[in-house]
């Protein structure tokens, strides 16, 4: 699964009609939410607001899309199935349209709508989502040098330390990674007290 990080736009004319593409991260509804209002308030005069989002939330995929007035099937599904294809997630597509006066068919709004948002995705930057776990693991003093360079070499990411009679970490391990720590000599030496399912950028 690959996310937005960075956003992009592209402009596309067609037959004097005027297609401005957006593609923004988006982690909640509201976040869309905020994205379209502000484009409302950007392009007060602009005739369509269509869009296509794809959201992860609690291990679900929730997918939605508008033609906002465009005949069905010729605007917001194409950005749908776009963001589907590339596996995206946590993204949306926005495509505000300036209708020219001349009328562009299905297959012409079809290929309008689709190539800018193909010209938007294009050049915002995207990372790919690691599966992973949080774990919390206690472990001892003369342990931690050498478990803290093996979740180095492993590309953990050590989110929190606490130091007391022993070292508590709060870490975020891929997947892969885990099984290794499972099958490697730290698992005898630390012990977990917390796991919970968590993927990262």
């Amino acid at each position: 699964m690959l996310e937005c990080t960075d956003p992009g736009n592209a402009r596309y004319v067609e037959l004097k009609s005027q297609f401005i593409a957006y593609c923004y991260s988006v982690l909640s509804a509201s976040d869309f939410l905020s994205y379209l209002d502000q484009l409302h308030v950007d392009h007060p005069e602009a005739t369509h607001y269509v869009y296509a989002y794809r959201l992860s939330h609690s291990q679900q995929l929730f997918e939605k899309f508008s033609d906002d007035g465009e005949p069905y099937g010729t605007a917001g599904l194409p950005l749908l199935s776009l963001l589907q294809k590339k596996n995206v997630i946590n993204t949306a597509l926005f495509v505000v349209r300036y209708y020219g006066g001349v009328k562009l068919g299905k297959k012409g709004l079809f290929s309008a709508y689709l190539n800018t948002a193909i010209a938007a995705i294009a050049k915002a930057s995207f990372k790919e989502k690691r599966k992973g776990y949080v774990l919390q693991v206690n472990l001892t003093y003369p342990v931690f040098p050498f478990f803290e360079k093996w979740l180095a070499d492993r590309d953990a990411v050590i989110l929190e330390r606490e130091f007391s009679g022993s070292i508590i970490l709060k870490i975020w391990i891929e997947e892969k990674a885990y099984e290794m720590f499972i099958d490697s000599e730290f698992e005898s030496l630390c012990t977990i007290t917390g796991k919970e399912k968590m993927n990262m950028l």
